[in-house]
């Protein structure tokens, strides 16, 4: 009996299983290269930057509040924007919502981007990705809402 749980568990996991090796195609991202833009403009934010170089980069926003980020799970300050909403810990920015294609998400130095709307083609590798600061895996994941024809609906990257 034994034997035959051992070889079904096998058989399961050469089923689900990768057969590309593991981590063969993990695409690794420092989140000091994780740039935030606004389509119209060249100037970007990234993870870490503070309320006034949000401020700077973007312009006057819908609104600025303090709050308790269920969905984060901290407490802090948000900038909304059209279409973007930026959550700060501590002063610092620590999360993110895009929900539509006014703000892309882009990877420095790489043909690499997200856009609400469009597939998830142009952000290659997107099931394997894993944020990275100096180096070490980071504490927070960078996510993708799809719509059933795998369009990205929402781009969040927050809290673990």
């Amino acid at each position: 009996m034994k034997r035959v749980l051992v070889i079904t568990v096998l058989l399961v996991f050469y089923i689900i299983l990768p057969k590309d090796g593991f981590g063969k195609n993990l695409v690794k991202i420092e989140i000091s290269d994780l740039l935030i833009t606004k389509s119209s403009q060249s100037s970007f934010i990234k993870l870490g930057f503070s309320k006034d170089d949000v401020l700077k980069n973007f312009g006057k926003p819908l609104e600025i509040k303090k709050s308790y980020f269920i969905k984060f799970d901290f407490r802090g300050e948000m900038i909304k924007y059209n279409g973007a909403e930026f959550y700060f810990l501590d002063g610092k920015l620590e999360a993110f919502e895009i929900t539509n294609n006014q703000f892309v998400i882009k990877i420095r130095n790489k043909d690499i981007y997200a856009v609400v709307g469009n597939s998830l083609k142009t952000f290659g590798g997107l099931n394997n990705i894993v944020l990275q600061k100096n180096g070490e895996n980071w504490d927070e994941v960078l996510s993708f809402i799809l719509n059933p024809d795998n369009r990205v609906t929402s781009i969040i990257c927050g809290p673990d």
